[in-house]
């Protein structure tokens, strides 16, 4: 059993004919397994440090963001918040095309997060 927190996610890289890294997360739709109280998945991407989202406790809760188009995906940042770091222990990052595979371009990247004071490396 688990719970997804996240105070902020931002997604870095390149959208189809961009030359330059952008946030990818702005503009960029999520989505989570469950919705404990208020705390909707759209909070983790608001720049807002005051809000957050949040999953019931569940069996492989899930939080997904959707882009859109295919973006080369460079650097990924996920905040929680100080005091519920431990709650993203194990948590992990999976980078899958339209079709839920691996990246087209590469093999597919799975990262474990270890929470570590209040910021995930």
């Amino acid at each position: 059993m688990g719970v997804i927190e996240i105070e902020e996610l931002q997604v870095w890289g390149q959208r189809p004919g961009s030359s330059g890294k952008t946030l990818l997360s702005t503009g960029a739709t999520a989505r989570q397994s469950s919705q404990f109280g208020g705390y909707a998945a759209g909070n983790a991407l608001d720049h807002n440090e005051g809000t957050f989202s949040h999953t019931n406790e569940e069996v492989h809760p899930w939080f997904e963001v959707d882009f859109k188009v295919g973006c080369v995906i460079e650097r990924v940042e996920i905040r929680v918040r100080r005091w519920f770091n431990w709650r993203m222990r194990g948590a992990r990052i999976s980078v899958l095309d339209d079709q839920r595979g691996g990246d087209i371009d590469g093999p597919q990247y799975n990262s474990v997060l270890r929470p570590q004071h209040g910021n995930l490396p």
